[in-house]
């Protein structure tokens, strides 16, 4: 726990907390425990003169001439809570010279080795952990790393779609277009509401080919994302065939993703060739799934909810109207109904 330029002599111990202190540097980024020599809230302080001095009421022990031979010799160093350098912070530990054992709040405990000293990587911190009678160090994750973390389990996953759609941005969403005034106003209530009700309706939005339905909501959905909802957006009929070829790995943990998944847009329903597999044991297990969580759910179409019933009765040469009736009462039950007309903007 000592930091010297002279290992051999044992001398010049801790030159670089006394060369921060020296040219009164306030902010500095490293791995290294002594950064927190001139790093709020925790501030080192240290003995020297047979612990007759300290650099907390003392002043830090000048730096010499030649750095390199300084033979001033420390026996203790202590961190504490102290972010203005007074007698009054707090000790959090206080290493002894033998370095056999540690004192934490006025209590002794023998020291233990870190259980992970090699392969250190980016965003862990050395950090002491007490287990029983003993006092372990250990490196664990920062708390900015912990953050991050958590971010990235909440993020927007794409499948399937170009990469217009996973870039989506509300901010280049035409708006001169007036035929999508009502749209983007919905939007703008939906992502305000969002955040005091995570079980408001989605939308189904049907209308003309091109007119920018997948996009407009796809940047909606985006912008949840980045504050860390967890949103799915997918491309129905191509995650069909994908799903088909995932049986043998990871099909439950797709299926899952999509009921759970905080806001999921299932986009162009209706354009998948129908079968009853796809209808009975995805479709509708997703929407049956999300309906009863109150989970919102949007969906695109180039088929209004008429169409749409016809399109889901027939697999095959088989009609069954009922079950595709019953999906449409699903979609109901979580959607609210809109239609953009608008230009071909895929022209």
């Amino acid at each position: 726990h000592t930091n010297r330029l002279n290992d051999k002599d044992k001398k010049a111990n801790y030159w670089f907390s006394r060369l921060l202190e020296h040219f009164g540097v306030k902010l500095c980024i490293g791995g290294h425990k002594h950064t927190y020599a001139c790093t709020n809230p925790l501030r080192e302080f240290y003995y020297y003169d047979n612990l007759t001095k300290n650099s907390l009421t003392n002043g830090p022990m000048t730096m010499s001439t030649t750095l390199e031979n300084d033979s001033a010799v420390f026996t203790s160093i202590t961190v504490g809570k102290d972010t203005e350098h007074s007698a009054t912070g707090k000790t959090i530990y206080k290493i002894g010279l033998d370095t056999e054992t540690i004192t934490v709040d006025g209590s002794k405990f023998p020291l233990m080795q870190s259980s992970n000293t090699e392969g250190i990587e980016k965003g862990s911190v050395y950090y002491p952990s007490v287990n029983g009678k003993m006092i372990s160090f250990n490196y664990v994750a920062c708390k900015y790393q912990k953050e991050y973390d958590e971010l990235l389990k909440n993020t927007s996953t794409t499948y399937l779609e170009p990469y217009q759609i996973k870039t989506a941005s509300i901010k280049e969403i035409d708006l001169t277009d007036k035929k999508r005034a009502p749209l983007i106003k919905w939007i703008k209530d939906f992502y305000k509401n969002y955040e005091t009700d995570k079980h408001i309706k989605g939308l189904y939005l049907h209308g003309s080919f091109g007119s920018g339905k997948t996009y407009i909501l796809a940047a909606l959905l985006n912008e949840l994302a980045k504050n860390g909802v967890n949103t799915v957006i997918m491309y129905y009929p191509e995650m069909l065939r994908n799903l088909k070829e995932s049986f043998a790995s990871d099909f439950d943990d797709k299926m899952n993703l999509f009921k759970t998944c905080d806001v999921l847009l299932l986009d162009d329903l209706g354009a998948e060739h129908v079968t009853g597999w796809n209808r009975d044991e995805i479709l509708s297990t997703i929407l049956n799934y999300r309906m009863e969580e109150g989970l919102p759910t949007f969906i695109t179409s180039n088929l209004n909810k008429d169409e749409l019933i016809e399109h889901l009765s027939y697999t095959d040469n088989f009609k069954d109207t009922l079950k595709a009736e019953r999906l449409i009462q699903r979609i109901n039950q979580l959607t609210e109904d809109m239609e953009l007309i608008s230009k071909n903007r895929r022209v």
